[in-house]
């Protein structure tokens, strides 16, 4: 226990405009560059950091060390701020729960904290639980954690459970993170996994809500096992959690683990009551497995128990590639899941996605088991402009559907355009193997598949209104239009009848209120006259109120900008 301002404290405090240069290391547990412990506080109290830098290394041969503060915990009624403050030093521990300012937070009831404005410039690491700003969040009840305006700039290290700004966050009730205008520009690695640009591992949480909003990943997240994300690496265990992503930008690669990579999350798995909601958001970097589940935005989100995944105008931009199986523009991998709701709206792959089996534009793999009650995938106004292709076997423009398991899984694709590759060492489809309901749909990549190739999907029923370029529309049937570019004028015209692509496509949308039109290239943009539809009515059926809240905003907001 050690502190170069005071072991610890019995009260309120304002530390202002101070600054350490005395390093701090001992043998024992509890170590703060400024205080080595907060504890057993039980009338209320507030502890404030405003100014204050950190120039010494803090070095602890075992647990809860931190360049500000080493361990918060048994108190209750209590707040932590620091603002405006610098953490220099280089924050090392031995063991586990290790942060740039705090190591851990335990065990506290009513507790608010608020980081503002605020850099760590020093590298951090220790064997497991391990963040740029605090190691682990873990058994609080009713608390309240806000960063913003804050920078992490250095090496974050640890052997599992390491974030660029959070490692672990477990074991918490009542609680609601907020994250904003905050950025990670320091390198995160993890030898045995969990690891995430901004937070590691989000596990056995009941009732928590994580917000993340206008917030950058700039840095490398590796991993030489599983569960790695650009934002999150995994999310387990939880119970009642809402994530919400808007603004967020992921250039970071994720490279290296062997299963579950993300842009933004490695892995969602055995939740119950799920909610997330991802808005104006973008994954710049390239994402690699060497097994499983790849994915631009989440590598797989596997046996929960009802969740919602709804995507709103964003798009992946990195390559994501997979030595084995399940690899997509946006999810890798959806397996086994009880009661699932998904839908992407105005949202694009630009990029190439590759792997040997099941890989698609946006998603890779969908797998429904029989105790699944409904798997619904709704795609509105959406684009795959990105080469797909799978070695061995199935490749499709938007989603690959798992042949064998797909019990009760609605497909629907409305005003959606696949301009991509895909080549598919068995059967390839340009949008996807499993169709429930389709209108205004385009394909014109090339499809290629040894066994068997589809400029659309193999079998349908309920599908109207798609559109295939003149000779490349493979096994297209009686249903589809044909039709070629005309070099002269720059329009798609109708073989035979020289109608304008786009002027047909825009009927319909104008008549369902798909809120988005198209051009002559074929494009899809906001319109400025007509007013939003909605997605289909099963899947607003399912979505939580926030996700709908989303949706008619996305549309409100696009309005506004055109004028």
């Amino acid at each position: 226990r050690a502190g170069a301002l005071s072991v610890s404290v019995n009260g309120s405090l304002v530390v202002k405009n101070t600054t350490n240069n005395a390093a701090v290391s001992g043998m024992n547990y509890r170590l703060g560059g400024f205080i080595g412990y907060v504890q057993d506080m039980e009338q209320s109290t507030v502890i404030s950091f405003e100014g204050c830098v950190n120039h010494a290394n803090v070095t602890g041969s075992k647990n809860y060390v931190g360049g500000f503060v080493g361990y918060i915990g048994f108190n209750t009624d209590i707040t932590i701020n620091i603002s405006n403050s610098i953490n220099n030093g280089n924050v090392t521990g031995s063991q586990r729960c290790v942060g740039g300012f705090v190591g851990l937070i335990y065990n506290n009831a009513n507790m608010t904290v608020a980081i503002s404005n605020t850099i760590n410039n020093g590298k951090v690491a220790a064997s497991r639980e391990v963040g740029g700003f605090v190691g682990d969040i873990n058994s609080n009840t009713n608390m309240t954690i806000i960063t913003s305006n804050s920078t992490n700039n250095e090496i974050v290290t640890g052997g599992s459970y390491v974030g660029g700004l959070v490692g672990y966050v477990w074991n918490n009730t009542n609680i609601t993170m907020t994250i904003a205008e905050t950025i990670n520009n320091g390198k995160v690695t993890g030898g045995y996994g969990y690891v995430g640009g901004i937070i590691g591992f989000i596990m056995v949480n009941k009732r928590i809500a994580v917000i993340i909003s206008n917030s950058i990943n700039t840095a490398i997240t590796t991993t030489s096992e599983s569960f790695a994300g650009g934002l999150v690496g995994s999310i387990g265990g939880n119970q009642n959690i809402a994530i919400t992503i808007s603004n967020f930008t992921n250039n970071g690669t994720v490279t290296k683990s062997l299963t579950h990579a993300g842009g933004f999350v490695g892995d969602i798995q055995q939740n119950s009551y799920v909610d997330i909601t991802i808005f104006n958001s973008i994954n710049n970097g390239n994402v690699s497995g060497k097994h499983h589940n790849a994915g631009g935005f989440i590598g797989v989100a596997n046996a929960n128990d009802k969740i919602s995944m709804v995507t709103f105008n964003s798009s992946n931009n990195g390559i994501v590639s997979v030595d084995e199986d399940n690899a997509g523009g946006f999810i890798g991998n959806i397996d086994k899941n009880a009661m699932m709701t998904m839908a992407f709206f105005n949202s694009t792959n630009n990029a190439i996605v590759t792997g040997k089996n099941y890989v698609g534009g946006f998603v890779g793999n969908i797998v429904s088991s029989s105790q699944a009650r409904y798997l619904i995938s709704d795609f509105m106004n959406s684009a795959n402009k990105g080469s797909v292709s799978a070695a061995q076997s199935m490749a499709c423009g938007f989603v690959c559907v798992y042949p064998i398991d797909n019990n009760n899984v609605t497909t629907t694709m409305k005003n959606i355009i696949n301009k991509g590759s895909v080549n598919a060492g068995k059967n390839g489809y340009g949008i996807t193997n499993n169709i429930t309901e389709a209108r205004n749909v385009v394909s014109m990549g090339d499809v290629t598949g040894s066994s068997g190739s589809y400029t659309f999907w193999d079998a349908s029923t309920d599908v109207e209104l798609l559109y295939g370029l003149n000779h490349r529309c493979f096994n297209c049937g009686d249903y589809a239009t044909l039709f070629q570019h005309k070099r002269t004028t720059g329009f798609y015209e109708v073989v035979g009848s020289g109608n304008h692509v786009d002027d047909l496509l825009n009927h319909e949308s104008v008549k369902q209120h798909f809120c988005m039109v198209w051009t002559k290239e074929l494009e899809l943009v906001y319109s400025e006259t007509e007013h939003c539809g909605s997605l289909s009515s099963t899947t607003l059926q399912a979505l939580s109120p926030t996700a709908i809240l989303f949706a008619l905003l996305v549309c409100f907001f696009e309005l506004l900008r055109q004028f």
